[in-house]
């Protein structure tokens, strides 16, 4: 052992039998390796192996000769590509889980808000605002209101009011002198009595400057002016705390804005609508409203008729053509409301070459085959233009349906 460096070979070999060579096991080896003696000589003799067996493995041409084996190996990149493709793909899974999850919990969330502006708008119902009504040095707002009141010809005293108060002066106020006043009625009878003669204002010099607008939640306020700047604001206001788009044009597609603004202000749970103007060239993405499924629709053609169902993404309805007859226009439509009660809603047009007997008649048919049909106990909601009354079930009339 003269300390160069040495490469050991090992080989294992088949004997002469052909014979796989003898177990570790074996019991003869295992005699003789305890009757090795443990010598210096042979511990130099492993340090010398060890020490040969790192050198060639850590030489730079046996890791590439070994890096470009590999490879060149199909088996192994094949091995690891599946690795990497079954990684990728839970990966995926998860990340389209968290995504769903996601979606529906900001659902939830936009639907908790809408419930929680609801709830506020509720306890707002009986209160209005005031504007342009100049301060007054020791002023009694109560008194205040009460003599406009008069002058308006409603008799009020101090039994009307809940509670009568002036905002205090904020950042935003262009006028420091008149802060708005807040009234907020005992009794809805006399708060829509005193809402209803606002337009009297205008004949009265001292009140010629004084706007009195429904108390709306910020949010609805908001959404209010925003419409109003976008929209003619001279065919947008509010009645009872909604929002009312009054547009005289036809085509549903030319009035999407009018009616967009509508459903975003208010949120029926369901609109009807009729003389949609609509044909098969119109495509429903062209009239897709968010938060509301798209139109359940009944067309005619793009220079008349036509009727249109928008109905909140938080409800589920089903179109029922089997009740549908062409000459008509009655779209029939199952809304199940929150309480999972089923309805039948009717959205009826009558064109001007349809009389009222054969729309009678029609109607009396339609309601016939829903009485021996499996929706025989549903209620019965007809909406529409130049509705005849039918005495029959239990019918009901409305224009909107709300939650």
């Amino acid at each position: 052992m003269d300390g160069s460096s040495h490469f050991v070979t090992v080989t294992l070999s088949m004997n002469k039998d052909n014979h796989s060579p003898p177990s570790p096991n074996n019991n003869s080896l295992v005699k003789k390796s305890k009757s090795v003696p443990n010598t210096p000589e042979f511990e130099i003799m492993d340090n010398h192996l060890l020490q040969s067996i790192k050198e060639t493995f850590t030489n730079s041409s046996f890791i590439g000769e070994m890096t470009n084996l590999l490879l060149n190996s199909d088996v192994l990149l094949n091995t690891l590509t599946n690795v990497v493709k079954q990684v990728c793909q839970k990966q995926q899974q998860q990340i389209d889980f968290l995504t769903s999850e996601l979606k529906e919990v900001k659902t939830q969330l936009v639907e908790v808000q809408f419930q929680m502006n609801d709830h506020q708008q509720h306890t707002k119902r009986k209160g209005l605002v005031m504007y342009g009504i100049p301060v007054q040095k020791d002023e009694n707002t109560t008194n205040m209101v009460i003599e406009m009141g008069n002058s308006l010809g409603v008799q009020l005293n101090d039994a009307h009011f809940y509670s009568v108060h002036r905002l205090p002066v904020s950042k935003k106020s262009k006028d420091k002198t008149k802060q708005s006043i807040i009234v907020v009625f005992l009794r809805l009878k006399d708060r829509d009595a005193f809402y209803d003669s606002r337009k009297k204002c205008r004949d009265i010099d001292i009140y010629k400057t004084v706007y009195i607008n429904e108390h709306l939640t910020n949010y609805n306020n908001t959404l209010y002016m925003y419409v109003r700047q976008e929209l003619n604001k001279k065919t947008i206001f509010t009645r009872n705390a909604n929002s009312t788009v009054s547009t005289a044009g036809k085509s549903l597609t030319s009035q999407i804005d009018y009616v967009n603004a509508y459903l975003a202000l208010n949120r029926p749970v369901i609109l009807c609508l009729t003389e949609t103007w609509l044909d098969d060239s119109v495509q429903n993405s062209v009239i897709d409203i968010p938060f509301y499924h798209p139109p359940l629709r009944l067309d005619r053609d793009r220079h008349g008729g036509g009727c249109a169902v928008y109905i909140r993404t938080d409800f589920h309805s089903l179109h029922l053509h089997e009740f549908e007859a062409a000459q008509f226009e009655i779209l029939v439509l199952r809304i199940t409301l929150s309480n999972k009660m089923s309805m039948i809603i009717l959205n009826v047009y009558r064109s001007k070459t349809t009389s009222i007997q054969k729309l009678i008649k029609q109607l009396d048919s339609v309601l016939e085959e829903i009485s021996n049909s499996k929706y025989k106990n549903d209620m019965i909601l007809m909406v529409g233009t130049s509705i005849p009354t039918i005495s029959r079930g239990p019918l009901v009339t409305s224009h909107r349906l709300r939650k």
